[in-house]
């Protein structure tokens, strides 16, 4: 790997030099021994000023790995936002160095500095560590009366296992409810009820996730098709149930959110969640474009939350996904090699799908990348610059993560540089 990282040596970089992100970046955390996503500013509210995390930072080798970090707040500052390809971006201030790829090399630039002719570094694949975590206990998303492998909780006539493991009907059934589900509140009957919509011509999977229900939680959904309308329902009258899934995934289609426990255990489980979630919310686009057809795999939502959290988990897999912004947010697969990743390691439940994808794969020449360059050797990639405009200002943070002195976070996520109060910059990577 014959990029480098052009640093000064023992260089102390002080929180006077302003050097920060915006309050609302979000960026990829350890928490209590739990990764999520959460905004930087949420984060120092949390753990406070000089509060202990872990984040993942690439090292000498461009790989990443887990490190130890502190969060420090530096005032009210004037922010750039830095606009690049396939949806990325950064919000920090001017004087916040920004890696860059350029002539084969990673080096530093300062964001009042860049230009559109520069390539952000960004993740090209995201490793999160180990990732031990199988089950999660019930008390820890919902009130239990007792527990003694099964449990009965408070708001539910039934018992429930006391762990939900992660199997892949579990997470299967946590990517239906994100992309097909919802919760409603009967008033006049008192009753909690957890909803998957489907199309009509859906009912081998209406009947499935009806299995899926029946399985982890041991209760009997009922399932009717309203012709009118042409959709077919499956419903759940359990209020734990409901409490579990609304806390999970968040209750509406705005608030719809990435259960943080995916990111806590390995990518062949919830692969099953992205199937599920794309087989259900996704569609493939075709586009002629000229002689060409070009095809795209698309994933449409009004969550913010969610598009960050896709993105983020399709980074594990090395699916370099774009966020396009319009009245909703659309996530957009393309291009050969994220195409082809996507079909070999997730995939569509709809087998149609799939062959269509085959079709073009197998048709598709190599003609390189336009809107991202690999950096060879590494976990990481680079994305040009499309945009640097002032926005005004905003409390800004950092997070010191010694000894590689970076961190990932942002809308899509990049590789910000560690310029924290009081951290040492003094490496290479070779």
């Amino acid at each position: 790997f014959d990029a480098a990282i052009n640093h000064l040596t023992n260089f102390i970089f002080l929180a006077a030099q302003e050097w920060s992100v915006s309050a609302d970046t979000p960026i990829i955390a350890k928490i209590n021994e739990n990764w999520e996503i959460i905004e930087i500013g949420k984060l120092h509210e949390k753990v406070g000023d000089g509060g202990k995390v872990k984040v993942v930072a690439f090292d000498f080798d461009g790989r990443f790995k887990e490190v130890d970090g502190k969060v420090w707040y530096h005032g009210k500052k004037k922010i750039l936002k830095i606009k690049c390809a396939k949806g990325h971006e950064i919000k920090c201030t001017p004087s916040h160095s920004i890696y860059v790829y350029s002539n084969g090399k990673v080096v530093e630039k300062k964001a009042g500095e860049l230009t559109i002719e520069d390539w952000i570094v960004i993740p090209r694949v995201l490793n999160l560590g180990e990732e031990m975590e199988k089950s999660i206990r019930l008390e820890e998303i919902t009130d239990c009366i007792e527990a003694s492998g099964y449990v009965k909780t408070k708001y539910s006539m039934h018992t429930l296992p006391q762990l939900l493991v992660f199997t892949p009907t579990f997470l299967s059934l946590l990517g239906w409810f994100t992309s097909e589900g919802c919760t409603c509140y009967d008033a006049q009957r008192g009753n909690y009820i957890i909803q998957f919509s489907l199309g009509i011509h859906e009912e081998s999977f209406a009947k499935e996730i009806a299995r899926g229900l029946q399985e982890v939680f041991g209760l009997e959904p009922f399932i009717y098709k309203n012709l009118e309308k042409s959709v077919i329902y499956v419903k759940l009258n359990d209020k734990a149930v409901y409490n579990i899934f609304s806390k999970l995934c968040g209750s509406t289609s705005r608030e719809k959110t990435v259960p943080s426990l995916l990111f806590n255990s390995g990518k062949e489980l919830f692969l099953y969640y992205l199937r599920s979630l794309f087989s259900g919310d996704g569609c493939i686009h075709l586009e002629k474009r000229g002689e060409k057809l070009e095809v795209r795999v698309e994933l449409k939502t009004v969550s913010e939350n969610l598009a960050v959290g896709v993105c983020y988990l399709l980074r594990k897999f090395g699916i370099i996904a774009s966020i396009e912004r319009d009245e909703a947010f659309k996530i957009v697969i393309s291009g050969r090699e994220n195409l082809e990743a996507f079909h070999n390691s997730i995939g569509f439940l709809q087998e149609e799908r799939n062959a269509i994808l085959r079709k073009y794969l197998s048709e598709k020449k190599d003609e390189g990348r336009k809107l991202y360059k690999l950096v060879e050797n590494t976990d990481l990639a680079a994305v040009k610059v499309l945009e640097v405009k002032e926005i005004g200002y905003d409390d800004v943070y950092d997070i010191e993560a010694p000894p590689f002195q970076n961190f990932v976070g942002g809308f899509n996520p990049v590789c910000f540089h560690n310029s924290g109060a009081m951290a040492v910059s003094s490496f290479d990577l070779l």
